[in-house]
C-alpha cells in the first residue's frame, strides 16, 4: 500500500437519522477554514445543542434545513475518509396517472 500524502484533504459524509429516516450528505471535502470542515467540527465537538438550525448539503446545489425542534430528535453520524467516495445516483420515482 502506498504511503498517504499528509497534505491531501480528507472527505466526510454525514448521515442524519430523523424519525427512522436516513438522509446522507454529499461527500464534503474537508478544506481548512471551509464551511464543510466547520460543520464537521461543530457536530463533533459541540453536537447540536447550541444550534438553532442546521443546513445539511444533499447535492452541490441544494440542502435540507433541520430546525431546532428537529435537531432535538436527530442523530448525526460523521464518516471521515481519505478518498472521495463514489456516489450512486438515486433513481427518481415517477407516478403514473
Amino acid at each position: 500500500m502506498a504511503p498517504q500524502n499528509p497534505n491531501q484533504n480528507k472527505f466526510a459524509v454525514i448521515t442524519a437519522i430523523y424519525r427512522g429516516d436516513r438522509y446522507n450528505s454529499i461527500p464534503l471535502e474537508l478544506i481548512q477554514n471551509s464551511d464543510n470542515i466547520k460543520l464537521v467540527i461543530t457536530l463533533s465537538e459541540q453536537g447540536t445543542s447550541a444550534s438553532n438550525m442546521l443546513k445539511f448539503p444533499v447535492s452541490p446545489t441544494s440542502f435540507m434545513i433541520f430546525s431546532r425542534e428537529q435537531l432535538d430528535e436527530t442523530l448525526f453520524e460523521v464518516e471521515i475518509m481519505d478518498v472521495m467516495p463514489v456516489v450512486k445516483a438515486k433513481k427518481k420515482e415517477t407516478t403514473k396517472n
